[in-house]
């Protein structure tokens, strides 16, 4: 760690600090010949004015401070090892002769440094469908990951460090078989460091097929059409067939047949179908595997749609007519086709309609509109409580001018607060 502290001006140095001595020899002689009788002060007031000298010297000299220091950093390097399924598919290299090749590759890494006397920093990892990080001495991969992701290796590029070290370089050790993830060639141009590949295997890729992405709605009304569109990834295969289905639980929804374009392309596949159950539903697209396909766990993929009413029971509570009465029904009556409303109204001879139909009646939402007030007793909280028990809904309050505290707290409870 080296520091440094150096003032840089306009004007040399040498006659701001001639100037300063001048003008504080100039000042003490001044209160020498006309000391003041009360010695004390006379110190003081010459220490106050030297102080203003050196500010003002330092405005009209634009003085600027400037200070340095260098840290040294330790270089770190990151070794990515492939240790997914389609590494160990290659008839030319077995898992035995990949470990002894993985160990060989860190080892010389390793000893480069030590030859060079350079200060490195060495971490390794194993990738297939995510990145982890393996001890030092661990070289006893499994290759035993669904997929490759490399667009998650290559993330680890811009993952910040400490401020005592800085990101060197990063090695991937790869047969360059990408079966999911985002498109590599995409984020490559965001890393800032060194990327050097290490293939294995062979020249010709290995065939394999998969979804890489499904775009589909995650909620929806329930009888609308849902788009959901299929992206497809074929590697070392062209001009086949396959088979592309949707369904739902055990019930098939659609399937297409579709002709794989040419190696390394992105086939295309949209389904449109209807949503028929409420509530969260489960979908799955499957692809049909081909022959000598390295990889058919990422044949599959699967999304949820939540699927919610297309209309909407609610009951309003009015304790008293007000002004926010007619407004909350002339909004909910604009929307007669999402909003059923059953209204009921507190009048000194009984509610209107019958409050018996509110107990039997489920709703998706009730609103208290200015209610309660007084007169308000706990059996009705009690009997609500456990109408919400059995059949839950979602619940509003509009205050209005006949609610007041004391007939507020009884809704406390309701609404679960304090």
């Amino acid at each position: 760690m080296n520091s440094s502290f150096t003032v840089e001006s306009d004007i040399p140095l040498y006659i701001i600090l001639g100037t300063f001595i001048i003008l504080i020899i100039f000042a003490r002689w001044v209160y020498g010949k006309f000391r003041n009788p009360l010695k004390g002060l006379s110190w003081i007031t010459f220490t106050l004015r030297s102080i203003s000298f050196i500010i003002i010297l330092t405005l009209l000299a634009e003085l600027v401070f400037s200070y340095q220091l260098t840290i040294s950093k330790i270089p770190v390097f990151k070794v990515f090892f492939d240790n997914s399924v389609s590494a160990a598919y290659h008839q030319s290299s077995s898992k035995e002769a990949l470990n002894i090749g993985y160990r060989e590759i860190y080892n010389s890494i390793i000893n480069s440094s030590e030859e060079n006397k350079i200060r490195l920093r060495v971490e390794q990892y194993s990738f297939g469908t995510s990145v982890e990080t393996r001890n030092l001495n661990e070289f006893e991969f499994e290759f035993s990951e669904p997929s490759t992701n490399i667009s998650e290796v290559l993330k680890q590029g811009n993952v910040s460090r400490t401020h005592d070290e800085f990101l060197a370089g990063m090695i991937i050790v790869t047969d360059g078989q990408v079966t999911s993830g985002d498109n590599p060639f995409q984020l490559i141009s965001d890393i800032k460091v060194p990327v050097n590949i290490i293939g294995i295997g062979e020249k010709s890729q290995l065939v394999d097929v998969f979804i890489s992405e499904v775009d589909a709605p995650t909620v929806g009304i329930i009888g609308d059409m849902i788009n959901a569109t299929i992206h497809l990834i074929s590697t070392g295969s062209s001009n086949e067939h396959v088979n592309v289905t949707l369904s739902s639980g055990r019930k098939m929804i659609a399937t297409k047949t579709l002709k794989l374009s040419g190696i390394e392309s992105e086939n295309i596949v949209k389904f449109q179908f209807p949503l028929t159950d409420l509530d969260r539903q489960e979908y799955t697209v499957r692809v049909s595997t081909l022959k000598d396909e390295i990889n058919i766990e990422n044949n599959k993929n699967e999304f949820n749609i939540t699927s919610l009413k297309d209309r909407f029971r609610i009951a309003m509570l009015t304790g008293t007519l007000n002004p926010n009465t007619s407004i909350l029904k002339n909004v909910l009556n604009s929307e007669e086709t999402r909003f059923n409303l059953d209204h009921y109204v507190n009048f000194s001879s009984g509610w209107e309609p019958s409050i018996a139909n509110f107990w039997k009646g489920q709703y998706d939402l009730i609103i208290f509109d200015n209610f309660p007030i007084s007169g308000i007793n706990t059996n009705f909280i009690a009997a609500f409580n456990k109408k919400q028990k059995n059949n839950p809904a979602s619940l509003a309050f509009f205050a209005g001018l006949n609610t007041s505290g004391p007939s507020v707290k009884i809704l406390y409870d309701v609404f679960e607060v304090q």
